[in-house]
């Protein structure tokens, strides 16, 4: 039998319909928005983009490497030598000399010759009775080589052999040899590194006259060279004031044979590859000035350092 289907079948049969095409359009716009955002998010170029690179291996390992030393040196315990993990190995130190011309003044065509020449490592230092002192000192010094005084100390010779009236006499009153020492330093108008004591082996055995000279030379900050002579306090003195002293290590005498001389030159050498660092002392002589001026030119090719005398001072000349 037929049967007609009533109109309400028909309206929830056309409501169920609609229902499933609009749920699809939803369905369907859901997942194009879905899509679109994803494919928006990952078309943007990254800033970052280096971080995306790939390492080769050996170059991540090459930064493994590097951080790890680098965290290293941050966090490790120091140690009794503070800078052990973090300094290089040191090289072993060269032979150095310095080399002081002393007596200076009277030949100034000879000292004129020697700036022209001489490297600036060498020194000068005047006698404080040599005309026109304070003028020579303050060129010599704007010329970048360093200055000292002569100081005339008491010989067990003296007075046959007397160097003066500046000469600072053991047993003298302490004002008298402080004040000749400060005639001499005024010479000097704050331009020398220092004295060098000239002669002294008498004077030199005193603590009591040495004590208030060594003392007075601490306090304006300056250096002493000097002779090692037997018996002397030089040394003991200035250890105790803390004053940089610096023994002299070979006299090279101006007026013996050129042969000798280079034989002298040749013990210097040797005595500063032995002991490290030592002190020249020579008159400035036209007699001694070639063979001088070719040994200082050489010196490097035989590895020895030329220094200025007051650096000695602080590498402990012997």
């Amino acid at each position: 039998m037929d049967q007609k289907t009533s109109p309400q079948n028909k309206s929830k049969k056309l409501s169920f319909f609609l229902g499933i095409v609009l749920g699809s359009i939803l369905a369907i716009g859901s997942v194009f928005f879905l899509v679109s955002s994803f494919l928006h998010h990952y078309s943007v170029t990254p800033t970052s983009i280096p971080t995306l690179i790939a390492l080769h291996k050996q170059d991540f390992k090459r930064e493994m490497k590097d951080d790890k030393k680098k965290d290293i040196s941050v966090i490790e315990t120091p140690s009794t030598s503070p800078l052990r993990s973090v300094s290089s190995p040191q090289k072993p130190n060269k032979a150095s000399l310095a080399l002081v011309f002393v007596g200076v003044g009277p030949d100034t065509k000879t000292l004129l010759r020697a700036l022209k020449v001489f490297p600036k490592q060498v020194s000068f230092s005047f006698a404080p009775f040599t005309p026109e002192v304070s003028e020579w000192i303050l060129k010599v010094h704007q010329r970048g080589f360093e200055v000292l005084l002569d100081l005339p100390l008491e010989s067990a010779e003296f007075p046959q052999l007397n160097k003066g009236p500046y000469t600072l006499l053991k047993d003298a009153p302490e004002s008298e040899n402080l004040s000749k020492l400060a005639l001499i330093l005024e010479k000097g108008h704050g331009e020398i590194v220092g004295l060098y004591g000239f002669m002294g082996s008498r004077i030199c055995n005193s603590k009591k006259d040495m004590y208030p000279i060594l003392k007075t030379l601490k306090k304006k900050g300056y250096m002493f060279l000097g002779h090692k002579t037997p018996h002397s306090c030089i040394k003991p003195l200035s250890q105790l004031l803390n004053l940089p002293y610096v023994p002299t290590t070979q006299f090279l005498e101006g007026d013996e044979s050129e042969e000798n001389l280079k034989e002298n030159l040749q013990n210097l050498e040797n005595k500063a590859r032995k002991q490290g660092v030592v002190v020249g002392v020579a008159y400035l002589q036209e007699a001694s000035f070639e063979t001088l001026k070719m040994w200082l030119e050489t010196l490097h090719e035989r590895d020895i350092t030329l220094i200025p005398v007051s650096k000695t001072s602080q590498g402990g000349a012997s």
